[in-house]
């Protein structure tokens, strides 16, 4: 019997600032201040990265695939 293992990735303030391709692209589309943007923590709460994730899909565009790049999960197959 094989079990599919699916482990999620948690979103860093780094990756979140990739998918937008700068603090100030990401600020102005969460329509935030950039300083808000540098007082995140490295690692984000699900809330955070959830918020980034969909303004980002809802963006299309270069943003849009970078977005669900990273959303991508990563699977294993394990026998059980």
């Amino acid at each position: 019997m094989y079990v599919k293992i699916i482990t999620l990735r948690i979103m860093t303030k780094a990756d979140a600032i990739k998918i937008f391709n700068g603090v100030s692209p990401l600020a102005e589309a969460l329509s935030l201040g950039r300083h808000a943007i540098y007082m995140w923590p490295d690692a984000l709460p699900q809330a955070i990265a959830d918020r980034v994730l969909g303004v980002a899909w809802k963006s299309g565009g270069d943003v849009e695939m970078r977005a669900r790049a990273f959303a991508q999960p990563e699977s294993e197959a394990v026998c059980a």
